[in-house]
């Protein structure tokens, strides 16, 4: 079944960055990981891990409070996922649609609340 394929599985995506140039042309920031883990009972976390923080220490802190719950279920006659997930810090809701590229490749769109404009997203497994 396709759900056996996330079932205890944690995926990463990044590194990104956060990144602020100065007039100087000196550029701060933060290089983080997103990390999506899919858990028993269709129970879902998406978090960031911090890899380097070049000088902004509110940004990671706010980074390191970027974190997620929810739960995921099998969507659109069994097409892709859809993962409902509330901000761990506020009401903030974030819909998340994954489909499986291939065994261990992920991809799909998320939306804050309401908004029309999806962000697309890709995540590989790291065990």
């Amino acid at each position: 079944m396709k759900a056996d394929l996330l079932l205890n599985k944690t995926f990463v995506s990044g590194p990104h960055a956060m990144t602020d140039i100065h007039n100087a042309g000196s550029i701060f920031g933060v290089v983080f990981n997103r990390i999506l883990i899919f858990e028993e009972n269709n129970n879902i976390t998406l978090k960031n891990e911090i890899e380097v923080n070049r000088g902004m220490a509110d940004w990671e802190k706010f980074l390191k409070s970027d974190n997620w719950t929810g739960k995921y279920e099998l969507a659109s006659g069994n097409k892709h996922f859809k993962c409902t997930l509330i901000k761990n810090d506020s009401n903030k809701r974030m819909t998340m649609y994954i489909d499986i590229v291939e065994e261990g490749l992920i991809f799909g769109e998320f939306y804050y609340d309401n908004e029309s404009n999806g962000h697309s997203f890709a995540f590989k497994q790291i065990d």
